[in-house]
């Protein structure tokens, strides 16, 4: 059986982020309920390892998309070869993490597919019969229940949200495949991090907020 559902790993300096793996428990919810195989797909250079490693980790299938020199991610270069290899393939779902990296792609990645475009999952839910998903909107003052109706559709998971001990069973296989980036619109010289480096809030294990209504130092 062929998936039908790819999650997109998120990766840097030869490591997956964890918090892929709450997109995986995701992707292995909707297979749960009647809505495909899951699959991971990891995009760059020297990745082996890596796919290997979310293989181990998940018991899911991995598709390695090998791309020559392609050692950061580089939103151009994701949504010109994640277009090209998924309009093929032709999932029914394609999942991403809402991070700083999956929201930057992911909006652009939906309208080269054609597909519809979900961000921020909290929650997977049924309407009369039929997969449907929960997000927050207006601050998290209200919550908004949206049932795609495309062919595809491309979903990002709110951190946080869903486990990162996602619980399948079976052995995971990697396949590989090469592809070469375009050249014809953009070079990529690389990218580094900037002064604020990656923001750690999702792997905080204590949050402390201060509003207004504090007041006194003792509160």
């Amino acid at each position: 059986m062929e998936p039908t559902i790819f999650v997109i790993a998120e990766h840097a300096d030869g490591t997956i982020n964890p918090v892929t793996y709450e997109a995986v428990s995701f992707a292995v919810e909707l297979e749960k309920l009647g809505c495909g195989k899951p699959a991971i797909l990891v995009l760059g250079d020297e990745i082996h390892d890596i796919a290997q490693h979310a293989a181990d980790t998940t018991g899911l299938d991995v598709l390695a998309i090998q791309v020559p020199d392609l050692f950061r991610y580089n939103s151009f270069i994701y949504k010109e070869i994640l277009g090209t290899v998924l309009k093929e393939l032709s999932p029914a779902f394609i999942c991403a993490v809402h991070t700083t990296q999956g929201a930057d792609f992911v909006p652009s990645l939906a309208v080269k597919l054609n597909a519809a475009c979900i961000t921020s999952v909290e929650r997977i839910i049924e309407h009369d019969g039929v997969v449907a998903f929960n997000r927050s909107i207006m601050g998290g003052k209200l919550q908004a229940q949206v049932q795609p109706t495309a062919d595809k559709t491309v979903i990002t998971i709110q951190p946080g949200t869903f486990s990162r001990a996602p619980q399948h069973s079976g052995q995971g296989m990697v396949t590989t495949n090469t592809v070469a980036f375009p050249t014809d619109r953009v070079h990529a010289l690389g990218t580094k991090l900037g002064p604020g480096g990656a923001s750690k809030l999702p792997e905080a294990k204590v949050i402390v907020a201060a509003g207004r209504g504090i007041s006194q130092k003792e509160h």
